[in-house]
């Protein structure tokens, strides 16, 4: 949702109107999930996805006609098996869309877009859509703080979402494994760091888009490691490794991934059980990756990127 709204303040400011559509239901099977998001202007699609196909390509179309007439509205669009297939897709369920028409010269909502993406990280920033006069509000800490369009608040008629940040990587090592592995999280929309010790490695291609730090002993103390980030720990040397594993583990990260063969895992595994840690294993992940018999950089790279976008996604459906 913070994408969406830093590319709908960019749009604003080019003058440019555009509808944004939001999945705010879903029965059954489909492609993406509530909240799944894209933009489309005059021209079609132009950021996000709400999962492609003949759904995507009828929102898009729908879309089109909102701002030929300036207007917001709700479509349901129902996919059980026959109409699945009728529309060219394999998924079936049911889908409920908001079109919001997003004028440009509306002031009001760049200001509640522009409130959110400053202070989510200082407060508990959330935005409903009022499924009735599409109005926005905009709750900072529980407490509304910005109204649209007598946005109302009564049971079933809106929808709320919760304004967050990108996750964050910080991956120790700058070898081969990290160089693949960077630019993968990058386009799942991470924010990656990359601490290396060695500088040559930090000027190279692969991490351009990443945030570099030079450490010659991998400390963490400049990282301000939190409870929401992703360690990925691929150095070049098992001391580096363990002295960066239980220096991370005192920041109870959401995750801890770690190169090396179920030999040195049992090794780690046993140090940590005797430790102040061991309750702690449980975000622990080495051998890192899930297994798909990778053998090259990249394959690994990808098995390393699968296993988190297997935690982050988990996390989800547990919320």
């Amino acid at each position: 949702m913070l994408d969406l709204f830093e590319k709908s303040l960019s749009m604003q400011k080019d003058k440019i109107p555009f509808v944004i559509n939001i999945i705010i239901k879903k029965e059954g099977s489909s492609p993406r999930e509530c909240g799944a998001w894209m933009i489309v202007d005059k021209n079609g699609l132009k950021e996000g996805t709400i999962g492609g196909g003949a759904l995507e390509f009828a929102a898009i179309e729908k879309s089109k006609e909102l701002l030929k007439t300036k207007t917001s509205t709700i479509e349901n669009y129902t996919l059980n098996e026959k109409e699945a297939i009728n529309m060219g897709m394999v998924c079936g369920g049911k889908n409920t869309i908001l079109f919001l028409y997003v004028d440009p010269e509306n002031t009001e909502i760049n200001e509640i877009m522009e409130y959110a993406v400053s202070n989510y990280e200082k407060n508990k920033i959330e935005v409903s859509f009022d499924t009735n006069t599409f109005g926005i509000n905009l709750y900072v800490d529980g407490e509304l703080k910005k109204s649209l369009d007598k946005c109302d608040t009564a049971p079933g008629e809106f929808i709320k979402f919760l304004i967050t940040g990108r996750q964050r990587a910080l991956i120790f090592g700058g070898g081969h494994i990290a160089q693949s592995l960077a630019p993968i999280l990058n386009n799942l929309n991470f924010d990656t760091v990359v601490v290396e010790d060695r500088e040559e490695f930090l000027e190279i291609e692969p991490f351009s888009n990443s945030k570099r730090i030079l450490s010659r002993d991998y400390s963490i103390e400049e990282l301000d490691i939190s409870i929401h980030d992703y360690v990925v720990i691929l150095t070049r040397g098992h001391q580096y490794d363990r002295q960066i594993l239980f220096s991370v583990l005192n920041k109870k990260p959401k995750y801890i991934g770690i190169i090396g063969s179920k030999r040195k895992a049992k090794i780690l595994f046993d140090e940590i059980e005797s430790s102040s840690y061991k309750d702690s294993k449980d975000i622990i992940h080495t051998p890192i990756g899930i297994d798909i018999k990778g053998e090259t950089p990249y394959e690994i790279a990808i098995s390393i990127a699968s296993e988190i976008i297997l935690d982050y996604r988990s996390n989800d459906e547990s919320n």
